[in-house]
């Protein structure tokens, strides 16, 4: 049986963006990357685990995924899963960091508080709105260079909006449900070998002394 690689996904520069809408019956595995994931739902039921931690994500919200950090959403079959995604470098928020250094902290307080839900109230939520829609909008445009850099300024928009308030604590984020202590060692497996090329769904379960088959039963449960 060929083995489960979790790394997934490639970023060749700073940024890179998607507009996706998939089927309600479409099912993902448990992945990591090695740059940071923001994603922003647009419209979907599903459970997010990240980390071992699951979290009930409304439209509107954001979640925040480091670099490294084990994730999986789980769609429910009632409506299809709308959601704009960011995949963003460490070189990017370095560079913008030295300018701005509210910029990186959102992805820093996701990484040590595992806190990666973010939900708003008004008025921030209806200005957050307003850059979904724009950048929902820029998928019918023509994709070139400045389009590239049209997105990058979006995404600094966004960052600044949410990232001071998320600082003292005025955007909400909600607890998520505890962990499975047994996906929590898998997780701890995942972070201490991350350099590892042959990281697998089969070295995991062989270090746990579980079975591949139940590995991924309480990833998905």
């Amino acid at each position: 049986m060929a083995e489960t690689n979790l790394e997934a996904g490639y970023l060749n520069g700073d940024t890179k963006v998607f507009y996706i809408k998939d089927r309600p019956d479409k099912t993902f595995e448990a992945h990591y990357h090695n740059f940071h994931k923001l994603l922003i739902l647009i419209s979907g039921d599903l459970t997010y685990a990240i980390e071992g931690q699951q979290y009930r994500p409304e439209p509107g919200d954001i979640l925040l995924v480091p670099a490294g950090e084990v994730h999986q959403p789980k769609v429910r079959n009632t409506s299809d899963y709308e959601r704009i995604i960011f995949y963003i470098s460490q070189e990017f928020l370095d560079a913008w960091s030295r300018k701005n250094k509210f910029l990186v902290q959102p992805f820093e307080l996701a990484a040590s508080q595992k806190k990666h839900l973010l939900q708003f109230r008004e008025p921030m939520k209806g200005n957050l709105q307003h850059i979904y829609q724009e950048l929902i909008g820029s998928f019918d445009q023509k994709e070139d260079s400045s389009m590239e850099l049209y997105r990058q300024l979006k995404l600094l928009e966004l960052l600044l909006l949410i990232a001071r308030p998320l600082q003292f604590g005025a955007i909400y984020r909600p607890m998520a449900e505890s962990v499975n202590p047994l996906v929590q060692k898998a997780l701890e497996y995942i972070h201490e070998h991350l350099q590892d090329q042959d990281i697998s769904i089969d070295k995991i379960s062989g270090e746990l002394h579980i079975t591949r088959t139940y590995l991924m039963h309480i990833f998905k449960d």
